[in-house]
């Protein structure tokens, strides 16, 4: 069952994703993802998409539903197949087995809900994004876009205590290899977030009391109109960073195009 629920996110016989939008380009795809997703993180962030804030599996669900929702029919469905990628040296790297997913989403959660966020300083809020991402990250929940619906739960977490981190400082390749360097060791339960908290708390921005709509926000916009038609640095398969997979834990976008090899992504 899993596996023909893989082989359905394909056009069948392709290595495309199957779409909204009929497209069987890859590129095309691809700029098309990307242009969706930015706009309508941008509405997200801007309030015009409203995403009901409970810190959780459903938080994040929602939030993936938002961003990618017009493009594909399983934007915001928790995957119930595997899902690994090979890397360039030839290496195969297995994700989050679907029986374990939810058990790192509510490792996250908790964390969240246990924590005083109004009592938080700067640093605090780093250490505290850096393991809500490495849990959820480890989760790797969707079939595609985790990265950028992560970041956006990162930030409604952070929010709380009134921070944000500006996830557009740091290069993919950077976010990509310390994201990588935060999984679980091999035969480990628990995501190491120390690799990760330094990234963090280079980007940690404090949230003014009266926050106006970002510039950036709409230059990004900007951006996402004009990218449909190019060849954007994303695929539509996973371009993540390389993770292991392993038991989780019962206590509490992308890559330049060359780092894997080919479309050999998926279970």
């Amino acid at each position: 069952m899993a596996q023909a629920e893989w082989e359905a996110t394909f056009w069948p016989g392709e290595t495309v994703l199957r779409n909204k939008h009929g497209i069987h380009d890859r590129n095309q795809l691809a700029a098309v993802e990307y242009q969706t997703a930015i706009r309508n993180e941008v509405a997200i962030e801007l309030g015009s998409i409203q995403i009901d804030r409970t810190y959780d599996a459903a938080h994040l669900q929602a939030i993936h539903r938002a961003l990618l929702g017009e493009v594909y029919d399983w934007a915001g469905e928790i995957r119930t197949y595997g899902m690994g990628v090979t890397l360039d040296n030839g290496d195969r790297v297995q994700f989050a087995d679907p029986t374990r997913i939810h058990a790192y989403l509510d490792d996250a959660a908790r964390v969240i809900r246990d924590t005083p966020w109004r009592q938080l300083d700067a640093e605090a809020v780093v250490d505290t994004a850096a393991r809500i991402y490495s849990l959820t990250n480890t989760a790797h929940p969707f079939r595609e876009g985790n990265g950028r619906a992560m970041k956006v739960f990162v930030n409604h977490a952070a929010a709380q205590a009134g921070y944000t981190f500006d996830f557009h400082l740091v290069s993919s390749r950077v976010w990509d290899d310390r994201s990588q360097d935060a999984m679980p060791a091999p035969g480990d339960h628990s995501p190491r977030p120390e690799a990760l908290r330094p990234v963090f708390a280079s980007i940690v921005r404090g949230i003014p009391a009266a926050a106006a709509p970002s510039d950036d926000l709409f230059e990004q916009a900007k951006a996402a109109a004009r990218a449909a038609g190019i060849d954007h640095p994303t695929a539509a398969g996973y371009r993540g960073a390389a993770y292991q997979s392993p038991a989780p834990s019962t206590s509490t976008t992308r890559t330049p195009p060359n780092r894997y090899r080919g479309s050999d992504y998926g279970r």
